[in-house]
């Protein structure tokens, strides 16, 4: 991979920096999954911020006498979320530049993209995956022996949320395609009996909605994806928006070099993130079983 520069280092690398994180940042937006269901604050300073979570008040029964007001005492809670840094990058030799016929910047920016974007969404599976006290954990054998991910395990994540009051509308669920697989034989999952979606003709699941959540389908990963549970089953999650955070300090922000001493061009990509769980009784640990 390589970035055509003109092939000297002048006044014009800087024009070509700049389309080159202009491409970077327009791929990122296309490839970011998770970070639309997620409460989100840039800009942080630091290498930890605390998201707020503020307890639930008590109203009491006025009476008469009862001249001044008796303080509830509400509680106020820091979640820190830990921000980490991540680059990726590449080389590329100026004579194999000489060589390639294809317009390199362009297909290096989204591939530095779908990178960061990737480990992005790992930030924030990794905190689902360490929730303590969630809402509920659904069994991978709830409605059966060994299941996927089925209409009653759908049910039965809403369930969860709503008794914990996480009832409004941003609930996401976050699948692998075990779970996608398994959910296209649901008929309540498929049927325009009972969906609007066009599942068995897309076969797709991702931003589609049911069941008052809308999926997001994640792949096998280099990074990680979904955690496996126990021996063939994966912990899916359903969660409420305003249960987990996502702290940024650098955006995605690319740069190109020339590096002398290595005769090559080094165009690479900077990221510093991180998430947190900011209230556990917003999430649901949904176990599907598949191989």
């Amino acid at each position: 991979m390589s970035i055509h520069l003109g092939g000297t280092y002048t006044a014009t690398t800087n024009a070509a920096i700049a389309a080159f994180d202009t491409e970077v940042k327009l791929a990122y937006q296309g490839e970011g999954v998770l970070r639309p269901t997620v409460r989100v604050k840039s800009g942080v300073v630091g290498q930890q911020f605390a998201f707020r979570k503020i307890g639930a008040s008590v109203a009491y029964q006025q009476t008469a006498s009862a001249e001044e007001i008796t303080p509830n005492d509400t509680s106020h809670t820091k979640i820190f979320a830990t921000l980490t840094s991540w680059r990726v990058g590449d080389y590329t030799d100026l004579f194999d530049q000489a060589e390639t016929n294809i317009d390199e910047r362009t297909y290096l920016a989204k591939d530095n993209a779908k990178a960061i974007g990737r480990t992005e969404d790992q930030l924030i599976i990794n905190a689902l995956a360490a929730v303590s006290n969630a809402a509920g954990t659904v069994a991978s054998g709830y409605g059966g022996t060994n299941t996927g991910l089925t209409a009653d395990k759908i049910r039965h994540s809403k369930r969860y949320l709503v008794q914990q009051q996480a009832s409004g509308g941003d609930h996401y669920m976050a699948i692998n395609a075990i779970a996608l697989e398994t959910a296209l034989a649901e008929i309540e999952v498929t049927s325009a009996d009972y969906q609007t979606m066009r599942l068995l003709t897309d076969a797709d699941m991702n931003n589609k909605k049911a069941f008052g959540f809308t999926f997001k389908v994640i792949e096998n990963r280099v990074e990680g994806g979904l955690p496996a549970g126990s021996s063939n089953v994966t912990e899916c999650f359903a969660y409420d928006r305003a249960a987990v955070g996502l702290a940024t300090a650098i955006e995605p922000q690319s740069r190109v070099d020339y590096i002398p001493q290595n005769n090559a061009w080094l165009s690479q990509s900077i990221y510093m993130g991180g998430s947190a769980i900011i209230d556990s009784l917003g999430v649901v640990v949904v176990n599907v079983y598949g191989v």
